[in-house]
């Protein structure tokens, strides 16, 4: 069984040198107070006092009492118990809670903060603070903060947009590029062509050489023949010579085998194909490297896109496990929504009622919740906060400039005037 909460609405109010108050006793009648008067008077001066009599000091400014007094108190009769607050230079201040019986509390603030979630929370100007601005409110009453994740996200999604962005440039330069499948991107070997050309070459140079000493020698053997007797001697040496060039010779011809000058033109047209092919391969390369790095970025694009949806989802679930004070009420990047659509396109009424359905919501305890911005409320306006009042049983505490309103509660000079 769901515990029943005690509930409380402000039965009398008594503060004095509270900002621009000097003295008031308020007892508020019907679910409705107005409190009225001109500019200057003291009326948010009011609130003020229900606002720090109840939250306490981390609520005050720097200057909560009124200029030149030394103190100020503030009494609030919720019926079940009176909180009583002093307040002191420098926001040096005291609380106490009292029973109608006389008994007290040993911790009164942790009584009120028991009771008191937001009660600075104001339905019209909620409402009509820009859509952005009442997201960030609601996540901030709501404990959701979402700033690491949204900068978390904001960082993912600006590296994911440069990813596609070289992915796409990558795309456009292959398809300005060729590639030979048949020839791969493995490069052909020319310093090996290089060098059989050149042992055939210097193969090819000691032939000729040797073939010219062959020469030589059989011109010499053939003149040194008319002198044969007198050159025996040298004649046997230059044969013995003429052999060993001959079998030199042949040594060398065995190795260069059927090298022919058809030969070493074959040797050079293979290189210049070799060549040709590895330009084709070092483009085919280069098509690789593109078509590499491309996938690279699609890969990271899609990783990217996968953490921003981790987020997307972490936040999604933050958003489902929150307590939203009034059911279908939720919110998005752009705004708050309820049911689904922006809050902004329900009416002026619609929108009045569920803003200050959010305002009790936050204080289900206090049965109260204060209006700073009432003049900008029309006749109608007040209507709907009049019903939403005695609908749902709230007190409405309301800040309204003149002293026009019906039964309004006038401040002048920072006192109820008679």
């Amino acid at each position: 069984m769901k515990e029943t909460l005690e509930s409380y609405k402000i039965i009398r109010l008594t503060a004095s040198n509270v900002k621009r108050l000097e003295a008031v006793e308020i007892e508020p009648t019907g679910n409705v107070v107005v409190i009225g008067g001109n500019n200057g008077a003291g009326k948010s001066s009011v609130l003020d006092a229900i606002l720090y009599g109840l939250v306490g000091k981390k609520a005050m400014p720097a200057m909560p009492l009124r200029e030149g007094s030394e103190k100020s108190e503030i009494e609030i009769d919720l019926g079940e118990f009176k909180i009583i607050r002093t307040i002191r230079e420098n926001k040096t201040q005291s609380v106490k809670i009292v029973t109608p019986e006389g008994a007290g509390f040993t911790s009164p603030q942790a009584k009120l903060d028991a009771i008191v979630s937001e009660l600075s929370f104001d339905p019209v100007q909620f409402m009509n603070s820009p859509t952005k601005s009442q997201a960030v409110t609601l996540k901030s009453i709501l404990n959701l903060d979402f700033t690491d994740l949204d900068r978390k996200r904001d960082s993912l999604f600006s590296e994911r947009t440069e990813m596609n962005r070289d992915a796409k440039r990558c795309k456009g330069t292959l398809e300005s590029m060729s590639f030979d499948k048949a020839l791969g991107t493995e490069r052909i070997d020319v310093s090996a062509l290089l060098d059989k050309q050149d042992r055939a070459m210097n193969v090819h140079e000691q032939y000729n050489i040797r073939k010219r000493e062959l020469e030589n020698c059989e011109q010499l053997f053939n003149s040194l023949q008319k002198e044969k007797e007198e050159l025996l001697k040298r004649l046997s040496e230059l044969d013995e010579a003429t052999n060993k060039a001959k079998s030199s010779l042949q040594n060398l011809k065995a190795g260069l085998g059927d090298i022919t000058h058809q030969n070493m033109e074959s040797i050079r047209e293979e290189i210049r194909e070799a060549q040709q092919k590895n330009q084709v391969i070092s483009d085919n390369i280069r098509y690789k490297a593109v078509e590499d790095e491309m996938e690279v970025h699609e890969n990271k694009s899609e990783s990217l896109t996968t953490e921003i949806q981790k987020i997307d989802n972490q936040k999604s679930e933050a958003m489902q496990n929150a307590s939203f004070p009034v059911d279908g009420l939720s919110f998005s990047d752009d705004g708050v929504e309820y049911k689904g659509f922006p809050l902004d396109q329900a009416s002026s009424a619609e929108q009045l009622r569920i803003c200050a359905a959010i305002g009790v919501a936050l204080n289900p305890q206090l049965r109260f919740i204060t209006i700073r911005d009432g003049s900008l409320l029309d006749e109608n306006s007040m209507k709907v906060i009049s019903e939403f009042a005695e609908e749902n049983d709230v007190q409405v505490w309301i800040e309204r400039v003149g002293e026009g309103d019906a039964g309004a509660i006038i401040i002048e000079e920072g006192k109820v005037k008679k």
